[in-house]
């Protein structure tokens, strides 16, 4: 919804992982790779800055890697941890068009997690000061995305190429960044197990391939076809969920070379004991989320 107290401004937000160039994305992926070091190199950037922190979504790893990495370069944060704490709960309804003018004078930067798809574009259009989404409904989860690519880059040093596995199902916030992010390389293929209806239309164009189970995937691949990272999501719950989207370690062998990464928190998708494997990277994704938020905020106030 828009409405006729918008701002006029140019500034920088990131709602979407498009709103990021493919040499920006390159960029924050060279600062990230400095890793502890970044800490040390920029650690003063963000002194005398405030964060407005809006968690109006529940949030573990993306909260508190927001939080850490402003705090780590100098700055300080205020916010929210839920929508309730605000007036914009439901005793109150308060507006985010007013709740940006608030947060404009109190803080240099906004981030914010809302379980309504135009929440961040409406609050980004009433204020001066970027705005990050740190998940947008449904829509999309830019951060998770740009971590999620990190990672992979880490591991292949290219995203040209792979073969994706994900297990999940539509809609989802962190797979629709991911297959965004990732298809604006060359020949990256897409192969989703999950009590999936349908490719959104969104993704229409896109080299994406349904399955309804591992099995479905092996009878339907070519002889020769290896999958180079494994993505597990969540199922849905409005289809009866079974052994048929369980990472087991019988499907693993299948797949010998391949990453297993997770966005979290894992559901009965990712079990406890997949954990041993050397292919794990699901705790090593979450910790590349404080150096890829890092290298975002100095993106975002132009130090890199």
């Amino acid at each position: 919804m828009r409405d006729n107290c918008r701002l006029s401004n140019l500034k920088k937000d990131i709602i979407s992982i498009l709103d990021l160039s493919i040499d920006e994305i390159d960029k924050i992926i060279n600062v990230a790779n400095l890793r502890d070091e970044l800490f040390v190199k920029y650690k003063a950037s963000m002194q005398s800055k405030v964060a407005g922190t809006l968690f109006f979504q529940p949030s573990s790893r993306t909260k508190l890697s927001f939080q850490s990495a402003f705090i780590r370069l100098g700055g300080q944060y205020i916010g929210f941890s839920d929508i309730e704490e605000s007036r914009c709960g439901r005793s109150y309804n308060e507006k985010l068009c007013d709740l940006g003018k608030i947060i404009d004078a109190y803080c240099d930067l906004i981030i914010l997690r809302h379980f309504d798809n135009s929440a961040a574009f409406e609050l980004a259009e009433n204020t001066k000061i970027p705005l990050i989404s740190a998940g947008n409904g449904t829509d999309e989860h830019p951060t998770q995305g740009l971590t999620d690519l990190y990672t992979i880059h880490k591991e292949f040093g290219t995203f040209d190429g792979l073969q994706i596995m994900i297990i999940g199902t539509f809609p989802s916030r962190s797979m629709n960044s991911l297959i965004i992010g990732l298809s604006r390389y060359n020949d990256v293929h897409f192969h989703i197990i999950g009590n999936n209806s349908g490719i959104p239309t969104r993704f229409a164009h896109q080299n994406i391939t349904l399955y309804s189970s591992f099995n479905d995937f092996d009878s339907k691949r070519e002889h020769s076809l290896e999958i180079n990272v494994i993505y597990v999501t969540e199922i849905k719950p409005n289809t009866a969920k079974s052994e048929k989207y369980v990472l087991h370690s019988d499907v693993l062998s299948t797949f010998p070379d391949a990453i297993i990464m997770c966005p979290l928190p894992r559901t009965s998708e990712l079990p406890f004991s997949i954990d041993r494997y050397n292919s794990v990277r699901y705790f090593y994704q979450a910790k590349n989320g404080l150096y890829v938020r890092a290298a975002i905020y100095l993106h975002i106030f132009q130090i890199i």
